[in-house]
């Protein structure tokens, strides 16, 4: 959300619920030369356990807000208004947070954004690079365009897939007409044949 003009990223753990180490644990690990071998090496055994969860759901927190930063910058236009995602794979993300690709995608995976523009998963801001070397343009973004000239189409002479080709080519995109129609049919759009109204 924006807060005066800025962009403030928040971790919403407010549900999660907080784990700490239990007073009365805390006394026996300090007093632990009073008791028995056994019990020594149960809580010595456990408090090491407990810290090592806390550690982990720390830097599961921290990896979270890092990935959070890391789409916010590379993905700000859209969150500013833009209506297409820019071209982002998950490779590039772990490149940048400094982890191995598996353990991106496991941080992400059934986690959610909420913004300005909605609620998305996570998964919704990664996508190759379409149209050409050059191109700045995602499979997501390309797919809206599509849907954006067919929903500006004349009824009574719907556009083709070719057609729809070339007036992305006019506009730097680089895609062949059978990625035009994959991407149709992947919206469930009907070819121009059977979308005609007379």
């Amino acid at each position: 959300k924006k807060v005066y003009g800025e962009w403030q990223i928040d971790l919403n753990d407010k549900y999660l619920p907080r784990i700490r180490m239990s007073d009365s644990y805390k006394n026996m690990l300090i007093c632990k030369n009073q008791l028995g071998q056994s019990d020594r090496k149960f809580f010595s055994h456990n408090s090491l356990g407990a810290k090592f969860l806390m550690n982990a759901l720390n830097r599961r927190s921290d990896m979270l807000m890092k990935i959070a930063k890391v789409l916010l910058s590379r993905q700000l236009e859209f969150f500013e208004g833009s209506r297409f995602l820019k071209p982002f794979m998950l490779k590039e993300l772990s490149q940048v947070i400094g982890v191995h690709q598996s353990t991106a995608s496991r941080a992400i995976k059934a986690k959610y954004l909420q913004s300005p523009r909605g609620t998305f998963c996570l998964k919704h801001f990664f996508s190759k690079k379409v149209g050409g070397e050059d191109s700045e343009w995602s499979s997501a973004g390309l797919m809206a365009r599509i849907r954006q000239i067919i929903a500006n189409e004349k009824r009574a002479r719907p556009i083709s897939d070719v057609e729809i080709c070339n007036m992305l080519r006019a506009n730097g995109i680089a895609l062949t007409r059978r990625a035009v129609t994959k991407y149709r049919n992947a919206m469930k759009i009907l070819p121009a044949r059977r979308r005609r109204f007379l």
